[in-house]
């Protein structure tokens, strides 16, 4: 019997998760020892408010987490600055003013179009599950009010597969939704009869699982619109269907999942990273922590041994001022004292705990984005900052690396192509019709990498000017190209376009000065002449000096010097 699409789609979803269950159990620990505010595994109820952080008796992973995400979200996608602009590659296309101002627009409709749709609380939490789990997912959906709307999703959540480059082309998700939820989503006439009476019933609280797959589409055909002939497919249905019944079948243009893995092992489908690196740390310094609670209440709160007598009287009161009554004149030697001495020295536990915690910092970068900040702020220059951080910056590396390539390229495709459809950005100008845009990142985490190619230019430039100025050889500043000096640590930078002039308005601008001067020059020397055509025929000839010897010394038939000119 030939297989129906619906069982098809639904053995593909449970086979993604049989893949995931391979790995629930390490990211079951790392969500236990690192961040328990994070994940939501099988069996597990939706919305129960339960605590997950019992193994928990020192948080200082959750803390690290936390500063990872923060200083990616802070460095490489700020909310606050551009970290984003478009270019093309053809050096003549970027002279075109309006090929500049359009690209300078599309940028800020880009940022502006993230901004509204919930794209940075949203990659907050993607940047805190991909330093916990080391894998993280976000899927931005078209929005008929703000045009697009992102969502991460949790570890346990969800599943990914992969294609023949090992790029994530398949998703699958269980959800928890209320009957509301779910009419609201698909329609009162799309759901099974038991979300209907329950909708019908006013049930607000229970929870239904509905079953969601994105994968490439068998029925793929190129240029053509309808939801079937799109490059991905989109199912959602629900136990409880018919054989070939969904809530909702589609399709996009574009993969909608952006998916990114902190580090890849072979072929391996999810990542690894920070929380899995530090779990042995973390479940080390809990274990810790626990001894070293014990020492301390035992030192305050020792056990004590006290005459039998004492019982008689109630027991022994340990509470400050507690009193305690017992027969002196009894076989115990009297007395409550503690059954052995404790030793409170606990530095030698105190130092391995915090070379355990700097093994956890190390993981997760914390000092990186310290430095970072304090560059930012003005408290080190560039040059500390890379000094002190040059070895974790490269540590940062691989990751900034597979961001820009992986994750953010996937985002701002996504972008741009839902605006585009949407209507949202202008038209291109024609000398860029059917040009491929590239995308350039200008993050502060970005620059601080272009550190090391800004200061090598840096230092030869003032170097050069040094010699000059030691040697006094000005003619040696000639080996250096200004306007490219200017043109690179411009865009290292991230300095707009707009700010720095066009070599052809450069051009211009140096024709015009030279011109100007040219007049200049001319009216000076036009005055020098006038000026010297007065002293000249101011001269007294008829005495010996400079001037009667050029004209052959003091003689009654010379003419006077303004006759002279003036026969001329």
């Amino acid at each position: 019997m030939e297989q129906t699409l619906k069982s098809k789609v639904n053995k593909q979803h449970k086979d993604l998760f049989a893949e995931f269950k391979k790995w629930e159990p390490l990211f079951k620990d790392v969500r236990d020892f690192i961040n328990p505010w994070l994940g939501f595994f099988e069996g597990e109820e939706a919305n129960s408010g339960l605590r997950t952080d019992e193994e928990m008796l020192r948080t200082m992973p959750i803390k690290y987490s936390h500063i990872l995400a923060a200083g990616l979200q802070w460095g490489i996608t700020s909310p606050t600055r551009p970290w984003v602009k478009f270019k093309f590659q053809n050096q003549r296309i970027m002279q075109s003013a309006a090929v500049l101002e359009w690209l300078e627009i599309v940028k800020n409709i880009t940022l502006d179009l993230l901004f509204r749709g919930n794209f940075y609380p949203e990659n907050h939490q993607f940047y805190l599950e991909l330093g916990v789990f080391n894998t993280s997912a976000m899927m931005i959906e078209e929005d008929s009010e703000t045009v697009l709307n992102c969502h991460t999703f949790t570890c346990g959540e969800y599943a990914i597969g992969l294609d023949s480059k090992r790029r994530p082309n398949q998703f699958a998700r269980t959800m928890e939704m209320t009957p509301f939820q779910i009419v609201e989503k698909f329609g009162i006439d799309n759901v099974p009869q038991v979300i209907k009476t329950a909708y019908e019933q006013n049930s607000y609280t229970k929870m239904h699982k509905v079953y969601h797959l994105i994968c490439p589409n068998e029925n793929y055909k190129e240029g053509k619109l309808d939801k079937s002939s799109m490059k991905f497919a989109d199912y959602y249905w629900m136990d409880g269907q018919k054989t070939d019944e969904f809530l909702r079948r589609g399709g996009f243009h574009e993969f909608p999942v952006m998916v990114e893995r902190y580090q890849v092992k072979g072929s391996d489908v999810y990542g690894t990273g920070p929380g899995i690196w530090s779990l042995g740390d973390a479940k080390q310094i809990q274990l810790m922590w626990r001894d070293i609670s014990t020492a301390a209440e035992l030192g305050v709160k020792p056990s004590v041994q006290a005459p039998s007598d004492i019982l008689k009287n109630g027991g022994i009161n340990l509470l400050p001022a507690g009193a305690n009554y017992y027969n002196p004149n009894g076989t115990s030697d009297g007395g409550i004292k503690p059954v052995f001495q404790v030793q409170l020295n606990l530095d030698h536990a105190t130092a391995v705990q915090q070379a355990i915690e700097e093994c956890i910092k190390e993981h997760f970068n914390t000092k990186v984005f310290q430095l970072l900040s304090e560059m930012e702020t003005g408290r080190r220059t560039a040059r500390e900052v890379i000094e002190l951080s040059s070895e974790k910056m490269s540590q940062m590396g691989p990751l900034l690396e597979r961001l820009e390539t992986g994750y953010l390229p996937q985002v701002i495709s996504r972008v741009l192509s839902i605006g585009f459809r949407a209507g949202v950005y202008p038209t291109p100008p024609d000398e860029i019709q059917g040009m491929a845009m590239d995308v350039e990142y200008i993050s502060i985490l970005a620059q601080a990498q272009q550190q090391y190619v800004i200061t090598p230019i840096m230092d030869t430039v003032n170097s050069t000017i040094g010699m000059a100025t030691q040697a006094q050889l000005p003619e040696i500043l000639d080996k250096i190209s200004w306007d490219e000096v200017v043109d690179q640590l411009a865009s290292l930078n991230g300095i707009p376009p707009s700010i720095v002039v066009s070599d052809e308005q450069v051009a211009q601008i140096r024709q015009a000065r030279a011109q100007q001067q040219a007049q200049v020059n001319a009216a000076q020397m036009g005055m020098q002449a006038s000026q010297t055509a007065k002293t000249l025929s101011q001269a007294d000839t008829s005495k010996q000096n400079a001037l009667t010897e050029l004209l052959g010394g003091p003689s009654s038939d010379v003419e006077p010097l303004t006759r002279y000119n003036g026969g001329q």
